[in-house]
């Protein structure tokens, strides 16, 4: 004889499916934060691997800290191809101490010009939303140069940890102390006087804002 199906049977099926469903796809999630991770952390994207760069933002803190070892390993990196390449991808991604490794490479005297100057460009990126420098002008803008960017209106921005609350006062004191360093190459300099110009320019903007009306 055939087993009787009740109803009570048929709910009970479907809450053990729909549990068996829930574990499988958390253990989905999983797998695929820990393929995504391992790949970013290496630093060297690859158009097959472009998967894992949009997936790691929403693995929390191992996503984080892989994108933080990603931005580390190019420490000592002079190929400005593969710099850019991680740059392009981790730009609009915010995260406090994602910041503090931008900034200690950006004032790191034994770190790569190139990537000292990219780490200013991406350090404008986590305290300004629609300023898109460029590795060209950083390098090349002497500080008797007014320095520019493109502004973008269509950037969306992750965001992990917040950034301390005096961000953009370490980021100035950082482009201080790199533009009174003797030693500091003429490319680090530029990128240097860059941060502080749109920095201050920014500032100036701000003040300017008319001011919203309560209520409105």
């Amino acid at each position: 004889m055939a087993p009787r199906v009740t109803a009570t049977t048929g709910v009970v099926f479907t809450a053990l499916t729909l549990v068996v469903s829930s574990c499988a796809r958390t253990e989905t999630v999983a797998h695929d934060c820990a393929h995504a991770t391992a790949i970013v952390r290496r630093g060297s994207p690859s158009l097959p691997d472009e998967w894992a760069w949009a997936r790691v933002y929403g693995c929390d803190e191992a996503g984080r800290a892989a994108v933080r070892d990603a931005w580390e390993s190019l420490r000592s990196e002079t190929d400005t191809t593969r710099i850019a390449a991680v740059y392009n991808r981790l730009w609009s991604f915010r995260d406090g101490a994602l910041f503090d490794v931008l900034r200690s490479t950006f004032m790191d005297g034994a770190a790569s010009p190139q990537v000292r100057v990219y780490s200013a460009m991406f350090l404008v990126g986590q305290l300004l939303d629609h300023d898109d420098p460029d590795y060209a002008t950083f390098s090349a803008t002497t500080p008797d140069q007014v320095c520019v960017a493109d502004v973008v209106s269509d950037r969306s921005i992750s965001t992990g940890t917040p950034l301390p609350s005096d961000a953009r006062n370490q980021v100035m004191s950082a482009a201080a102390d790199v533009l009174s360093d003797a030693g500091a190459p003429a490319a680090v300099k530029n990128a240097a006087h860059c941060v502080d110009d749109m920095l201050q320019r920014d500032a100036r903007i701000q003040v300017r804002k008319p001011l919203t009306p309560l209520g409105g």
